[in-house]
């Protein structure tokens, strides 16, 4: 990958350092569209995130209907059910209680 891009990403990432900031990875599906149905590459980035600034940063949130060029609504949330790449918590933080954290409905 292009050095400034990475350099770039890596600043805009760094902002998850902030309590008041979280990271939607929904998308990536639909920018590797070319690796249905597996989609490998998304895992790994979210892993690469999660490693680097905490899986507590991460949200799922669809982006459907626009995902759906990628895949069905079961497989785009099967990349992330399925993947060894989290344990079973992660899974549960990336894929809804990050959500209530963030928007402040944990205590619901």
């Amino acid at each position: 990958p292009d050095p400034a891009r990475r350099e770039a990403w890596h600043r805009m990432a760094s902002l998850a350092k902030r309590p008041n900031v979280w990271f939607d990875f929904a998308a990536l599906t639909d920018f590797c569209r070319e690796e249905a149905p597996e989609f490998p590459t998304p895992p790994r980035l979210v892993r690469d995130f999660a490693d680097e600034f905490g899986a507590e940063k991460l949200l799922w949130g669809t982006d459907v209907p626009g995902a759906l060029r990628a895949a069905d609504y079961a497989r785009l949330l099967g990349v992330y059910r399925e993947s060894p790449l989290f344990t079973e918590k992660e899974k549960a933080m990336l894929l809804g209680e990050n959500a209530f954290q963030a928007y402040g409905l944990a205590d619901n």
